[in-house]
């Protein structure tokens, strides 16, 4: 039979049979082929599975959208549980003995208050001399009674357990994760899971980023560990000299990070991108996963302290979109010429001059209430510390960043805030006060109010365009109107001026709901129907229910999900 008769057979029937083989044998290939079964009731089809394929040459393995589609955070199932318990009792017992130990009254009555920051915080391994004999004879009879019950159960047959992921979809893990073809990656915006060639996804990697010598300059790996060895060194004597200013739980914190004989050891720094696939061509976005680096512990001690000013001084700080909203309901209803307007900036982090922000900082934070000059130098020290040792790997090369702000660090995004919020401060919002009643900017989008009553407010408008630049930042700018989308929300003002809301649904975003075979299962059904509920988009009882039927849900745990919701 030519080939394309195979072709019209496999498009009726779903199956090529294999005439050498026997009908089981070529019934038992066909089973295996479906990514997952329909007749088998612990893995429905969803009815939402796919994910961003960015391959230009290769095409994925079969079943990757069955698998990607589960989304990069589903938890897998163990087949059979590990009942490993004795570093579990050993860590509880620590626990107790220590809590135990800070309620004696001789230790509780002689020390000072204890301050906790769980930003700044690093446990501390310190294992009590004196330990209460209640307590240890307590703990070993738990000890005992749960070894017990898991030697009894030991020759006793388990219940049947099953995989939350089919045999094809375990095998086609194992292809990718030794596939050195692919990279799985998350894409910006938290648009779902992307596939891309490795050759792409380096290509893209030098052309977008490291080859620009302007902002990272390529070192040897000995000079890297040199360069790593000294920004540790400088940060450690920063530390020493710092210590009486400070209050006693921040020092804790960067002593037991950089002084301390069990300091955590110090990972390095790895640069990745995160394709942005809602541009056109799609872009890509620069981040260094900075946990656990050299100057980590120190960013975070920074970060702490700069969100505090930006919470308090910067007039245009908003947290997150739900804050966005509640501010905007107060400005409603709006005068009549109001307008809605978006900016964001471009390449924020790049293009801030680390030396520029520093010297705006050290003119802006003495004028603040209560300023301190020896914290505003001790702060401007430790952040210039941060900002000129961004040390970083890619694949076997080695990096550091020369120009714009460290990427990744924990104080990035704080920095990005204050540094604009000084220009915003200074002369923006004197200057447009009058044209601009509403003006709030989440790192490096800004969203506003722009009030035109005549031509002479569509001029100050143009100029207002011209002053958004500042230092080596430029702003993308677009037109006045009534509805505009912001973070994740749709923003409205229609002629009445009543300002209104609701979820903005991204054209490139996947949807990939939590699905119930996930391993949490019995938490994820009210999770899911909850985070359904405060999408704005889902306004009935209907529409969550809808979308739970999408990630198959039992009937069962919908209806008591979508009750417990409302």
């Amino acid at each position: 039979m030519n080939s394309k008769g195979l072709t019209r057979i496999k498009a009726d029937y779903g199956i090529i049979a294999d005439p050498k083989k026997s009908v089981h044998r070529n019934l038992l290939e066909y089973v295996n082929a479906i990514p997952a079964p329909l007749f088998d009731p612990n893995f429905p089809k969803l009815a939402n599975c796919t994910f961003h394929d960015l391959c230009t040459v290769l095409k994925p393995p079969f079943g990757t959208d069955e698998l990607l589609g589960l989304g990069l955070k589903f938890c897998i199932q163990e087949k059979v549980a590990k009942n490993e318990i004795s570093n579990g009792i050993k860590k509880l017992g620590n626990s107790l003995q220590v809590a135990w130990n800070l309620a004696l009254p001789e230790i509780n009555n002689n020390a000072e208050p204890r301050t906790y920051n769980p930003k700044i915080y690093i446990p501390s391994e310190w294992i009590p001399e004196i330990t209460s004999d209640e307590i240890n004879i307590r703990l070993a009879d738990f000890d005992s009674l749960l070894k017990q019950s898991i030697d009894a159960n030991k020759n006793k047959r388990p219940q049947r357990e099953y995989f939350n992921l089919h045999s094809n979809q375990r095998k086609l893990i194992l292809v990718l994760k030794n596939h050195d073809d692919f990279i799985i990656c998350e894409t910006d915006k938290g648009l779902g899971a992307c596939l891309i060639e490795r050759v792409l996804y380096y290509k893209r990697v030098d052309s977008d980023h490291l080859s620009n010598v302007h902002v990272y300059t390529q070192v040897t790996e000995k000079e890297f560990n040199t360069l790593r060895q000294n920004a540790e060194k400088a940060i450690k004597k920063f530390i020493l000299k710092i210590r009486t200013y400070i209050p006693a739980h921040e020092f804790t914190y960067l002593h037991r990070a950089y002084l301390a004989d069990n300091k955590p050891l110090k990972r390095i720094a790895q640069f990745y991108i995160l394709p942005k696939i809602h541009k056109t061509p799609w872009a890509t976005r620069p981040v260094v996963s900075d946990s656990g680096s050299v100057t980590s512990y120190l960013s975070k001690w920074v970060d702490v302290q700069l969100s505090y000013i930006a919470r308090k001084y910067i007039l245009t700080f908003t947290q997150d979109s739900e804050d966005l909203r509640r501010t905007l309901q107060k400005m409603s209803p709006l005068p009549a010429g109001a307008f809605l307007f978006t900016t964001d900036a471009n390449a924020m982090y790049t293009n801030i001059d680390p030396d520029h922000a520093i010297s705006e900082l050290q003119k802006w934070l003495p004028t603040l209430p209560g300023s301190n000059p020896y914290h505003t130098t001790h702060l401007l020290e430790a952040l210039n510390l941060v900002m000129k040792n961004n040390l970083f790997q890619f694949a076997n090369t080695y990096w550091k960043q020369i120009s714009g702000v460290a990427m990744g660090t924990p104080s990035a995004c704080q920095l990005a805030t204050i540094y604009y919020g000084i220009h915003e401060h200074m002369f923006l919002i004197p200057k447009y006060k009058n044209n601009i009643p509403y003006i709030k900017r989440f790192i490096d989008d800004m969203i506003g109010v722009f009030l035109v009553y005549n031509n002479s407010d569509l001029k100050k408008w143009e100029e207002f365009k011209t002053n958004l630049p500042y230092g080596n930042l430029t702003w993308d700018t677009e037109k006045l109107s009534s509805t505009v989308n912001f973070l994740d929300l749709t923003i409205m003002v229609p002629e009445t001026g009543s300002i209104s809301t609701k979820t903005f649904q991204k054209k490139m975003n996947l949807y990939l709901y939590i699905p119930y075979t996930q391993h949490i299962r019995q938490h994820c059904s009210v999770a899911s129907s909850t985070a359904l509920f405060a999408d704005t988009g889902f306004k009935t009882a209907n529409g969550v229910t809808s979308s739970l039927l999408q990630t198959n849900f039992p009937i069962d745990l919908q209806t008591e999900a979508t009750n417990h919701t409302y």
